[in-house]
C-alpha cells in the first residue's frame, strides 16, 4: 500500500517566533512575511545570511588556488601546453561530465593546446579511469600522452597506475569523496581531499575543472573572459548533479542563467528554442535541459553527441545533434514510464517491504537509477532497482533520510561485488543467486533503524497563503530568491480559504483537475487527481500545498497553484 504524505509546520515555539519577528526587523529588501518566514525555515537566520542569498555576486567564487594541488596541476597542464603534449581530457558520461569535459576541451584548445578527449561507455568500461578504459583510449587517440581526468579518478587507483604504466602523465580532477591514500598522479584537485582546506567543498566536477582553467589562465596571463562564460555550463552541471545551491553555487547557477538569456552560447540559445522555453530559471536546467543531456548516456551509454553538441561551432552541425538528443530522450521518456510500469507491477507480486527490491532482465541498465528515484519519491522507502545480465544484477539504489545507503551496504559487503555512492544514492552489483539473501540482509538492517514513521513522507510547511495573498508581485518576490535546489529548497505553502468556483477536468482522459476559486480566480492544478476529485464528491471547499507560479499560455497569463502529488484535502 503506497504511503501518505504526512503535512507538518515548524512548531510554533517562543524561540521560533522571535526568531521570525527578528529577521522582520532586520528586513530591508521589503519581502514580506511569507516570504521572511520561508527564509527563517531555510536557516536565515541572520542579516549576513540574508544578504548572501538576496546579493548574489561575483564575490561570492572562491579563488581557485585555495584548492589543493591547484599549483602542481597548473604547472603540468603548463609543461604539456609547452611540449605540445597530447592531451586527452578523461570525462564521465553524466550531465556534469559532459559539462567539465567541454570545459576542459574548449579552454585547452583556445590556448592552443593539441587535446581531445575520451568518455568511457557505461555498458562497457563503467565508471571513471579504468584499465580497460585507458586501453580502450589508447586504441582511440593512439598518440595520448597526459591524461586529464574530469569529474573522475579520484579512487581509481589501478587505472591511473596502469595510465602511469603506459608512459601517461596523469592530473586527476574530481569532486567524489576521497579516501586517505590517492591515486599516483602529476596532481589530485578535489576539493574532499582530507587535506583540502577550501573555503567550500559542494560543488561538482565541473566547477573544479573551471577553477583549473582560471587558474591556468591567469598564470599564462591569458584573458580571463573566455574561461568565465563557461559559467552557464558549470551553473547547469551544478543543478545537474544535484549540488547545494548555498555559497558559490547561488553564484554559478544565477550568472549561468543571466549568460544564457543574454545568448552568449548558441547551444543553449537552440535548446531554448526546441524546447519552448519561455522564462530561463533552475527548473528549466533541471526539467528540461539536464535530462536531456543525461539522455544519450543512459541509453547509448557513451554521451559523444551531447559532447559535440557544446564542442562545435558549425550551425547546421549544432541543429542535426540538438534534435538527435532530443529525440533520444523522448525515447528515454519512453522507456521509463513503460519500466516503470513494470517494476510497479513487481512490486503488487511480491508485496511491499521496509526496502524495495525489484528486479527483472527487461530493465535497462541506464534507466534503473530513474525508476529507483520514482519508486522511491512514490512509496518513501529505500529503492533498489536490478537489471540482469550474464548471472549478475547491476543495480541503482535511492534511500530516503535516516538510511545512508552506502553505509548500509558497508554493513554487508560480503554480499556485494561492488558498490559506491553517497547517503541518498548508490549503484551496485551482485551475483544473481546472492538476490535472496541480499534482500533480506538489507531489510533486517532496516528493521533495526527504520520506524513505521519514518516511512511516511513528511511535507514541512513553510507557511500558509489564502487566494487573496497570491499575487503577480508575490511571485515576482519568490522569483527573486531564486535560486530553488538541494539545499535551499523551494517554499511549500499552504492554501486555506478556497471556495471551489468552476471545475475543469483536463488532458485527453480527464484523468487531470483545474479548480478555479469563486472569488479570486487562482487556479488549483493537480494532474492524475481528477478521479479521486469526483470520488469525493466534488467538494467546494478545499485545503492544499503547493508554490504559486505564473502561466504563460498562448498569449494569456493566469496565475496557478501548483499542487504536489497526496497534497490537496477536502
Amino acid at each position: 500500500m503506497k504511503t501518505t504524505k504526512k503535512w507538518t509546520r515548524p512548531e510554533q515555539t517562543k524561540q521560533y517566533m522571535e526568531g521570525v519577528e527578528y529577521l522582520k526587523t532586520i528586513n530591508t529588501y521589503s519581502l514580506s512575511d511569507p516570504i521572511i518566514e520561508f527564509l527563517y525555515n531555510r536557516g536565515v537566520k541572520t542579516k549576513e545570511a540574508l544578504d548572501d542569498i538576496l546579493n548574489v555576486t561575483g564575490e561570492h567564487e572562491h579563488s581557485p588556488t585555495e584548492l589543493k594541488d591547484m599549483d602542481k596541476a597548473v604547472e603540468s597542464l603548463k609543461v604539456a601546453i609547452s611540449k605540445n603534449k597530447k592531451i586527452v581530457v578523461y570525462g564521465d558520461y553524466d550531465c556534469d561530465g559532459v559539462s567539465a569535459t567541454a570545459i576542459a576541451v574548449k579552454s585547452l584548445r583556445n590556448l592552443g593546446a593539441n587535446v581531445d578527449y575520451f568518455i568511457n561507455n557505461r555498458f562497457v568500461e563503467g565508471y571513471g579511469i579504468s584499465p580497460l578504459g585507458v586501453d580502450n583510449m589508447l586504441k582511440q587517440i593512439p598518440d595520448a600522452e597526459f591524461v586529464l581526468t574530469v569529474d573522475n579518478g579520484i579512487v581509481a587507483f589501478e587505472g591511473v597506475e596502469y595510465a602511469n604504466k603506459k608512459g601517461l602523465d596523469v592530473l586527476v580532477t574530481d569532486h567524489h569523496l576521497a579516501e586517505k591514500r590517492l591515486p599516483d598522479a602529476l596532481a589530485v584537485v578535489n576539493p574532499h581531499r582530507l587535506d583540502d582546506t577550501s573555503t567550500f567543498k559542494h560543488i561538482c566536477g565541473a566547477t573544479v575543472i573551471y577553477k583549473v582553467m582560471m587558474s591556468l589562465y591567469w598564470e599564462l596571463g591569458e584573458d580571463l573572459t573566455f574561461v568565465k562564460e563557461m559559467i552557464d555550463l558549470v551553473g547547469m552541471a551544478t543543478v545537474g548533479d544535484v549540488m547545494p545551491l548555498l555559497n558559490e553555487n547561488r553564484f554559478f547557477v544565477s550568472e549561468s542563467i543571466n549568460l544564457i538569456e543574454k545568448g552568449n552560447r548558441p547551444q543553449f540559445t537552440l535548446l531554448k528554442d526546441r524546447k519552448n522555453v519561455g522564462i530561463m530559471n533552475e527548473e528549466v536546467f533541471g526539467f528540461q535541459f539536464v535530462p536531456t543531456i543525461n539522455a544519450v548516456g543512459r541509453l547509448d551509454g557513451s554521451p559523444r553527441k551531447a559532447v559535440d553538441f557544446f564542442l562545435t561551432d558549425d550551425t547546421s552541425e549544432m541543429e542535426k545533434l540538438v534534435d538527435e538528443l532530443i529525440e533520444i530522450n523522448e525515447k528515454r521518456k519512453e522507456i521509463t514510464v513503460k519500466q516503470e510500469s513494470l517494476a510497479e507491477s513487481l512490486i503488487k507480486k511480491q508485496g511491499v517491504e521496509k526496502v524495495l527490491i525489484v528486479s527483472h532482465e527487461d530493465f535497462h541498465e541506464g534507466i534503473v537509477g530513474l525508476v529507483a528515484g520514482r519508486l522511491k519519491e512514490t512509496y518513501h522507502r529505500p529503492t533498489i532497482v536490478f537489471s540482469e545480465e550474464n548471472g549478475k544484477l547491476k543495480g541503482s539504489a535511492r534511500s530516503i533520510e535516516g538510511f545512508h545507503i552506502k553505509h548500509k551496504f558497508d554493513e554487508m559487503n560480503e554480499l556485494i561485488l561492488q558498490y559506491g555512492g553517497h547517503e541518498l544514492a548508490a549503484g551496485l552489483s551482485i551475483e544473481r543467486d546472492k538476490l535472496e539473501d541480499f534482500k533480506k540482509r538489507i531489510n533486517e538492517i532496516a528493521d533495526d533503524c527504520l520506524t513505521e514513521d519514518d516511512l511516511i513522507a513528511k511535507i514541512e510547511v513553510d507557511a500558509v497563503l489564502t487566494p487573496q495573498d497570491i499575487t503577480e508581485d508575490f511571485i515576482e518576490e519568490l522569483d527573486s530568491i531564486r535560486p530553488f535546489g538541494a539545499g535551499f529548497r523551494s517554499p511549500v505553502f499552504g492554501l486555506k480559504d478556497f471556495s471551489v468556483g468552476k471545475v475543469i477536468y483536463m488532458g485527453q482522459d480527464k484523468n487531470h483537475l483545474k479548480l478555479v476559486d469563486q472569488r479570486s480566480g487562482l487556479e488549483i492544478v493537480m494532474f492524475k487527481y481528477a478521479e479521486r476529485y469526483l470520488n469525493a464528491g466534488e467538494p467546494t471547499r478545499v485545503k492544499a500545498l503547493g508554490t504559486p507560479k505564473i502561466n504563460n499560455f498562448m498569449g494569456k497569463t493566469n496565475i496557478q497553484f501548483s499542487v504536489e502529488s497526496d497534497c490537496l484535502a477536502f
